[in-house]
């Protein structure tokens, strides 16, 4: 570990024993950079042909805690949006000051639809950062390909849905019938490149969301990753954020006993071919129903000095379940929003999580999706419970109350 990433650790470490307070700036920040998209996946939040509204944050808030619901034409307004160049360039150099050493490109569409994506991620790489980018992998054509590999880019996550034409098709309806055989291309020349340089980076991962349309084509997407050569396949269990239009997509509990009857022989398949994948963390998640209540009933939450979300539009939140923005990067400096009273509060509500029956202000924290980062930093902190049993034997026990 560089030194200036151990000093960064250190100073978070020295923030979670205080209980509020931040020594430093977060270890990792999602930058959002374009919330446009032309994929239209079936599973999507934001852009789904199933959605009546997209599912974007402020309409999650209204659902959530039943406050006034956004005008669809407020919701396509932030759809449109791109990072801004000055604005984001500034922003990355101040939190790498802050001691931001890993970057998660990302946005509420697809990031490579901002012109100056790769300039964003060259500015972070250029000051040593790890950094990851989650892509649909339509837009990643060789001259883009070319320009990763030699900035070092560290992690590609391509979720595709699919390992066929056909399931691309099922769960893409409104993409181009050549969209598959184009993103397959695109990462056999990544492949092939990698290996003519003799580079490991990036490091290609390929996702897939478990949902009823794909349910039956486990085995057929380990085998797409194992044919162009992915270094890891992720399964994900769906969450449909209790949208209404989005509830036909959670998988049934036949098809649910199908993904396990399948994920047993994708295993050792994959395996053997000396592609990891995360198909025993995926399947106790399956289990639980996504459900992180016994949890936090258990460990705290280290989300507020670990880590941040910078949306598109210069809003400001601590994770994804939170709804309350914290500030505005267009108002304020993100180094006034992370030592203000709202990420204190934050902080301080999470470190207690284990200790009462209450959920963080504003949050759904029986839905976490950052439940692995911080149950790595329990078993961080705490080396002689990372095997205790009450971690190992979870159950889903009951929702927690809201604060």
């Amino acid at each position: 570990m560089k030194l200036r990433h151990y000093l960064s650790e250190l100073r978070t470490v020295m923030g979670i024993q205080h209980g509020s307070r931040a020594f430093g700036g977060p270890i990792q920040a999602y930058m959002g950079l374009s919330n446009r998209c032309r994929n239209f996946c079936l599973h999507c939040y934001y852009y789904s042909p199933l959605l009546e509204k997209p599912t974007l944050r402020p309409l999650r808030k209204a659902r959530r805690m039943a406050v006034e619901t956004p005008s669809l034409e407020s919701l396509r307004k932030i759809q449109r949006l791109d990072a801004d160049y000055e604005r984001t360039s500034r922003l990355i150099d101040e939190l790498i000051d802050m001691g931001v050493w890993r970057f998660v490109f990302s946005g509420s569409g697809e990031p490579f639809l901002n012109d100056n994506a790769l300039d964003f991620m060259r500015r972070a790489k250029q000051a040593d950062c790890v950094c990851t980018v989650n892509t649909s992998g339509y837009l990643l054509n060789r001259d883009k390909i070319d320009e990763l590999i030699a900035m070092e880019f560290d992690e590609i996550r391509v979720t595709t849905m699919a390992g066929t034409p056909e399931m691309y098709r099922r769960t893409h309806p409104k993409a181009y019938g050549t969209a598959f055989d184009r993103i397959r291309d695109n990462l056999l020349y990544m492949a092939e490149r990698k290996k003519a340089l003799g580079v490991k980076r990036p490091d290609v991962r390929l996702f897939t969301i478990v949902i009823s349309e794909n349910y039956d084509s486990m085995e057929e997407f380990a085998r797409f990753a194992v044919d162009v050569q992915a270094d890891r396949v992720m399964y994900r269990p769906y969450d449909d954020v209790e949208d209404p239009g989005l509830a036909a997509l959670v998988p049934t509990e036949d098809q649910a006993s199908a993904v396990r009857e399948q994920l047993a022989e994708v295993k050792p398949f994959l395996e053997s071919k000396g592609v990891s994948h995360n198909i025993d963390h995926f399947l106790k998640i399956w289990d639980n129903q996504v459900n992180t209540a016994a949890l936090y009933r258990i460990i705290p939450c280290y989300y507020g000095w670990a880590s941040t979300q910078i949306l598109v539009s210069g809003k400001v939140y601590p994770c994804g379940r939170c709804y309350d923005s914290f500030g505005d990067i267009f108002q304020d400096d993100f180094r006034d929003i992370w030592h203000g009273s709202a990420y204190r509060k934050f902080r301080a509500e999470g470190r207690r999580l284990n200790k009462g029956e209450t959920t963080v202000s504003g949050a759904d924290c029986n839905r976490c999706s950052h439940h692995a980062a911080n149950l790595r930093v329990y078993r961080a902190l705490h080396p002689l419970k990372r095997h205790s049993k009450d971690l190992e034997n979870l159950s889903p026990g009951r929702p927690l109350k809201k604060a």
